[in-house]
């Protein structure tokens, strides 16, 4: 059921604030908050699967995705759409882990970090699933789903890049060719998830941070090793090149419908003209 007599509103409101608190929280953390900064922490360990630093600024993307998702479920047209309070409360409990593991990232606690970072994965999972599916029916328009999109793409490459530090603070990185053979198999994973999630749930959001990510790990780490450099490239192009082919053989498909039913349309015309003809 999309809709619903009675919305359980008090919840959608505790979504807004927990976004606009984990906004506050994330730009103001550095003022206030015990530690270093997770640049700081991050280049503490050297992780070969580490991006650029600009591609940290999809943050800015995804929390501003999150607030208009934020503001829309809240608008009064919206308030017995089912879809929404389904959401909002895993909605909240991403805002408040994303709290948690800046500080616990922060403090330089690792092993505690890839925890919650996998427990934020999987309500990625969750809220992208939710979402995803209620779009692929047509229920709602293809943008409603794209926060989502952004948000779990980005917490996949996280998740990866936190579970590579996790190995070296663990010190079970083992000699650089064992570093290099871990970190490109990694980033290849990160390929074909997009790939995976590109096939499966026809979207192009997702493969598109995977892909963004995977550019950054180039710019990042392909001069000095141009094995990494080489994967990140094919694993950046990966989705987008599947997604494209995808497109490609749908137009095809469609020309080739359309082709076949004008056809059928001519054929029929003419046994009716020669039907009419032979009375």
């Amino acid at each position: 059921m999309r809709h619903r007599q009675q919305s359980q509103r008090g919840w959608r409101w505790i979504a807004m604030l927990a976004v606009l608190v984990n906004i506050a929280f994330s730009y103001f953390s550095d003022s206030f908050m015990p530690g270093e900064s997770i640049a700081t922490v991050s280049k503490k360990y050297g992780s070969l699967f580490e991006p650029a630093g600009y591609a940290f600024a999809i943050w800015v993307v995804i929390y501003i995705g999150f607030f208009s998702y934020a503001v829309y479920q809240l608008l009064s047209r919206q308030r017995n759409e089912y879809l929404f309070d389904r959401i909002a409360k895993p909605f909240v409990f991403a805002n408040l882990l994303s709290m948690a593991w800046i500080t616990t990232f922060r403090m330089d606690f690792i092993s505690t970090s890839m925890l919650i970072i996998l427990v934020m994965l999987m309500v990625s999972i969750l809220l992208y699933v939710r979402i995803r599916n209620v779009v692929l029916r047509h229920d709602y328009d293809n943008w409603l789903s794209m926060p989502f999109s952004i948000y779990m793409g980005w917490i996949c490459v996280a998740t990866i890049a936190n579970a590579s530090i996790l190995i070296i603070s663990q010190e079970w990185q083992g000699a650089l060719p064992a570093q290099l053979t871990i970190t490109m198999g990694m980033v290849l994973v990160a390929g074909l998830l997009g790939v995976f999630v590109s096939y499966r749930c026809a979207d192009f959001t997702f493969p598109a941070v995977i892909s963004w990510a995977c550019v950054a790990i180039f710019v990042e780490h392909g001069n000095e090793f141009v094995s990494i450099g080489a994967v990140a490239l094919l694993s950046a192009a990966l989705p987008i090149g599947w997604y494209l082919m995808a497109v490609i053989k749908r137009v095809a498909y469609r020309h080739k419908v359309w082709a076949n039913k004008f056809s059928f349309d001519e054929m029929r015309l003419k046994a009716k003209w020669s039907k009419q003809t032979a009375l």
